[in-house]
């Protein structure tokens, strides 16, 4: 608790008083409105989707995800035995596929700079070329110009491989979240990437960092997901997430000599070894976007070819 809940960013209040004083509860919320609406879009989605839900429920225990699950048909044939063939609505429609994906990458290019910008203000990482991005004259994250390109790749390849995967596990309707499910979701990955450029900035020991930071994406796991697509996706994700990072910060100087950006405290082969905790969270929040935009997209095909259950 007390590396966990301190002052953010008010410099004087910072200034003038101890750690232990600044590690009461007023300062983690304190004079820092990003993380006061970060926390407060987080619980009020929440708040607002259970009051819903017990209105339409009449108070009775149905599931809060109610979207209906992608529809898995099977042929049988007797001719010559019995053959088996699934075909899953939308899986082999390429004009599903390219609008889903399209619509992943629009996410992950506007979400992941801004995010990643929590990483640069609070020193984590810098940037060889900083751009900085404002908006009205007001200044809103530090980036870099191939920032966006990767986190618009990574969105991409989380979108291909979500459905698949669900579809291989069989993953019921209740693995589909309703929209404000997983925006609060998202909003929780949001909280968590905050409070980990926030928690190197106050140089809290490694330990409790791992610590908060595993937590989190467990706790983020069990809150939203709870599927096996989603377990699988967090591990491979936290996995693979540092090895491409790796791969930047030493493969890509060394064939290019270009540097694009360097962690401030590495752990290992450039990289800080907390950074996969924050992978793994960043699953299921990309997951879920992944799941509702498939079952839209899939879902207007249908509606449009006329398609009836």
């Amino acid at each position: 608790i007390e590396n966990f809940c301190f002052s953010l960013s008010w410099k004087p209040f910072n200034q003038r008083c101890s750690l232990t004083f600044r590690t009461r509860m007023a300062g983690i919320f304190g004079w820092n409105l990003q993380t006061f609406v970060e926390i407060s879009v987080l619980f009020l989605v929440l708040v607002s989707e259970m009051d819903a839900f017990q209105f339409a429920s009449g108070g009775m225990n149905f599931p809060l995800r109610m979207l209906p699950k992608t529809q898995t048909q099977a042929k049988i044939s007797s001719e010559s035995g019995v053959t088996m063939q699934f075909q899953v609505d939308g899986l082999g429609k390429m004009s599903v596929w390219r609008d889903h994906l399209l619509a992943m990458a629009t996410y992950g290019a506007i979400l992941g700079p801004q995010l990643d910008g929590y990483h640069s203000a609070f020193g984590v990482l810098k940037y060889a070329h900083p751009k900085p991005i404002s908006f009205a004259g007001n200044f809103l994250f530090e980036t870099d110009y191939w920032v966006p390109a990767m986190f618009a790749l990574a969105a991409v390849i989380l979108g291909i491989t979500y459905p698949l995967l669900d579809n291989f596990f069989k993953e019921d309707k209740l693995s589909i979240p309703s929209p404000p499910k997983s925006l609060a979701c998202v909003s929780f990955f949001c909280f968590q990437y905050y409070c980990s450029g926030l928690l190197f900035q106050q140089d809290v020991e490694d330990v409790y960092l791992h610590l908060t930071l595993a937590s989190t994406a467990l706790a983020c796991w069990t809150i939203f997901d709870r599927t096996r697509t989603g377990v699988v996706m967090s591990m491979v994700t936290g996995l693979c997430g540092p090895l491409v990072e790796i791969f930047l910060l030493e493969g890509w100087p060394a064939l290019t000599g270009q540097t694009l950006y360097a962690y401030t405290a590495p752990d290992v082969h450039g990289i800080p070894l907390w950074i996969g905790w924050v992978y793994a969270c960043g699953a299921p929040a990309v997951g879920g976007l992944s799941r509702i935009t498939w079952e839209y997209m899939s879902s207007r095909k249908l509606r449009g070819t006329g398609h009836k259950d």
